[in-house]
């Protein structure tokens, strides 16, 4: 399965919750894959223009109810946006199993590496939802692109 999806990935449909430059965080569906996941940004190094995301599997159920709160605009006003983490957070919370990593250098972009972990492996659930400057740390850039089975094979 993961030959395939690193050589089918595509996304067919994606609603960003936060955006900077690119997805930060949202929900998206790929090809030839059921559901939907919960993507956020890991990391990014913006000197080799590449980033690690996580794709954490959704349910319908919740998918469809952060989809129904998320504004037609960036806007929106704080209570919704409230209202969007809460949820966000439950999930990532209550999350149990395995989360597929992806190296890009944008999300929606061909993989150039894929990894699968366990979403209480190196931190993995704190680290989900975090904003796009903890994405750009030095430090969460070395962690997981460094990562084995995301780094580049010569």
């Amino acid at each position: 399965m993961q030959s395939s999806l690193l050589d089918n990935f595509a996304v067919v449909d994606s609603h960003p919750i936060d955006w900077y430059d690119g997805m930060v965080s949202g929900l998206a569906r790929l090809r030839d894959e059921p559901g939907w996941f919960y993507v956020s940004l890991l990391a990014w190094s913006q000197e080799v223009d590449e980033q690690v995301l996580a794709l954490l599997p959704a349910s319908d159920e919740f998918a469809n109810r952060v989809l129904c709160m998320l504004p037609g605009d960036s806007s929106g006003n704080e209570e919704q946006w409230q209202a969007i983490n809460a949820e966000v957070l439950k999930h990532r919370v209550g999350y149990q199993g395995k989360v597929r990593l992806i190296r890009c250098r944008h999300f929606g972009d061909p993989i150039i590496a894929l990894a699968e972990i366990d979403v209480d492996d190196l931190g993995l659930r704190e680290q989900l939802g975090r904003d796009v400057q903890s994405a750009l740390h030095d430090d969460e850039v070395e962690k997981w692109l460094g990562l084995p089975g995301l780094q580049l094979v010569p």
